[in-house]
């Protein structure tokens, strides 16, 4: 029995907090909660309310129920039956922006506005960090968003519940308009920023907008901060030669092949002495056919970068395209982009379904993708391996090292 009143005791604490929860999130929904503007009620449906819960049956909603008769109790909020003269039933839920601290404290978190005046605090104390000298005074400009903040206006950069990530992201913002290095490339400016060799990569479209706005309009890009892209290769054996002003590099003297720059095959006049062209998407693969294959011109390719396209772009038309790829859904994805970025007829080879006994099953974003892949026009020569693949949801034996080609 006492088992029993415990395990009751921790459904309605569980339930209690689900439904106000629930709740709150959608008062921080309305514009009561975005802004602090709005002066009407959030007022929900009980029945949606709970479904967004997960109590809309049984002793579930027994508990959520009696949760929020006791908010209302304590004056946190406001039932609304379902008709005057039955107040057993109730119809709306009602949280009024007076009330929003209160509630808020409640639960035993923020409420938004305190939220929204913790960002604000933030952007004040921004506004004295260290910037170079020409941006101060676009800077403290920028850090006048303190205003915006309290409103949350003009935010979209920040998310309103990652407040210690807006600070990192802010510091970075300041410690970019400080730098003052020699041309560096981004990764190796990246450890030195953060200590981190792809943050940069990874929040670069937010830092690049923040900076120009914190710029004055001065700084819209890493390369303005001479903070350069790392060059992009591509991988390349065979009868290949680049024929540049004073010199010319013959690929077809090298056993392993080469890395070429996209700038080299940019400024490079190509004359190719293969009848066939074939990218491979494993290393490996492509090493051991450049060896068993010296005549084709092997190109080492996942899915395309600039310098990979470049090359393809200023190939003769007369060569023979092959693909030689895994049979796996990101395999079919890679084939779908070569053919989609170059527009050139490009044949797979061995990228048929191979059953295995020990294949790893399909998840959910593979099959996800192959739904995408089977009614893609491009891929209609491998229509049937992708059919098999969703049919059996099994990966079979699917990389390049299983087979020949």
């Amino acid at each position: 029995m006492q088992a029993h009143n415990r395990q009751q005791r921790s459904m309605s604490r569980n339930s209690a907090a689900s439904v106000l929860e629930a709740l709150a999130r959608c008062y921080e929904e309305s514009k009561a909660g975005q802004s602090g503007e709005g002066s009407r009620d959030v007022q929900p449906i009980l029945e949606s309310l709970l479904a967004d819960a997960d109590s809309s049956e049984g002793d579930a909603r027994e508990l959520a129920e009696r949760q929020l008769r006791e908010a209302a109790a304590l004056r946190l909020i406001t039932l609304e039956p379902v008709h005057r003269r039955d107040r057993t039933r109730i119809h709306k839920v009602r949280l009024s922006p007076a009330n929003e601290a209160a509630f808020f404290q409640y639960l035993g978190r923020p409420s938004p506005r305190e939220i929204r005046a913790q960002w604000s605090a933030l952007f004040r104390e921004a506004s004295g960090w260290a910037v170079g000298a020409e941006f101060v005074e676009s800077w403290i400009g920028f850090c006048q968003r303190a205003t915006s903040a309290l409103t949350w206006q003009d935010m979209n950069e920040f998310r309103r519940a990652e407040l210690v990530a807006g600070r990192e992201t802010l510091q970075l913002v300041a410690r970019l308009l400080s730098w003052r290095e020699p041309e560096q490339f981004l990764r190796v400016a990246s450890c030195r920023l953060c200590g981190d060799s792809k943050r940069l990569e990874r929040q670069r479209a937010t830092l690049e907008k923040l900076l120009g706005t914190a710029s004055g309009g001065r700084i819209r890009a890493f390369s303005n901060l001479r903070i350069l892209d790392t060059p992009r290769h591509v991988l390349v054996a065979g009868p290949l030669r680049l024929r540049f002003a004073d010199h010319t590099a013959d690929l077809s003297h090298l056993r392993d092949g080469a890395a070429i720059s996209e700038a080299d095959v940019e400024r490079a006049e190509i004359d190719c002495g293969a009848l066939r062209c074939v990218t491979v998407e494993n290393k490996t693969s492509f090493h051991q056919r450049a060896l068993q294959h010296p005549g084709d011109l092997h190109l080492h390719t996942s899915y395309p970068n600039a310098a990979t396209l470049a090359l393809l772009r200023k190939l003769p038309r007369t060569l023979e395209f092959v693909h030689f790829g895994d049979s796996d859904p990101a395999g079919f994805d890679i084939l779908r982009e070569l053919r989609e970025t170059t527009r050139l007829s490009i044949r797979s080879c061995g990228m048929q379904f191979h059953p295995s006994a020990t294949s790893k099953p399909l998840t959910a974003e593979e099959l996800r993708l192959l739904a995408e892949l089977r009614t893609n026009f491009l891929l209609e020569p491998e229509r049937a391996a992708i059919e098999a693949l969703l049919q059996t949801g099994q990966k079979g034996a699917f990389e390049q090292e299983h087979r020949r080609a």
